[in-house]
């Protein structure tokens, strides 16, 4: 398996749009995944929308492809189990080409947050699940 990866943060997110750099893709990439340490997510007025965009012409024009909301405060998964990662994963939805590039915005409301860290990522097979419970509340598409 080939993933590409870019490190985010720590990095306090403020009120608007905040973007990472660009990650250029591997031709062979099928995947795209990005995951935020979101355990100080914890003011309930605060919510974030992450969203995976791509670009299938050098970064000209950029489409989102996937994007989900997590309301503030803090999240629990099964059995009650604290929730501290954001994760949004998704398929390229068009074929291969060597100008494809990928970024993830986030947009935060009514305040800001601060992270620990975070990955976007590009894989050319499925991303393995992860051994930490991920939040599955609120997230809308």
């Amino acid at each position: 398996m080939a993933t590409q990866t870019r490190s985010i943060g720590p990095i306090v997110l403020a009120t608007g749009r905040s973007e990472t750099p660009v990650l250029n893709v591997n031709q062979n990439a099928t995947q795209i995944r990005c995951v935020i340490d979101a355990a100080q997510h914890l003011n309930p007025l605060v919510n974030i929308t992450v969203a995976l965009e791509v670009s299938y012409d050098d970064g000209a024009t950029w489409q989102v492809t996937a994007s989900s909301t997590r309301p503030g405060g803090p999240a629990f998964g099964d059995g009650g189990v604290p929730v501290t990662d954001f994760e949004l994963t998704t398929n390229f939805d068009q074929p291969s080409s060597i100008r494809r590039r990928i970024k993830m915005s986030v947009v935060c409301e009514n305040g800001s947050f601060t992270t620990a860290g975070g990955t976007l990522e590009a894989s050319d097979t499925a991303f393995p699940p992860r051994t930490v419970t991920v939040a599955r509340i609120p997230f809308g598409k």
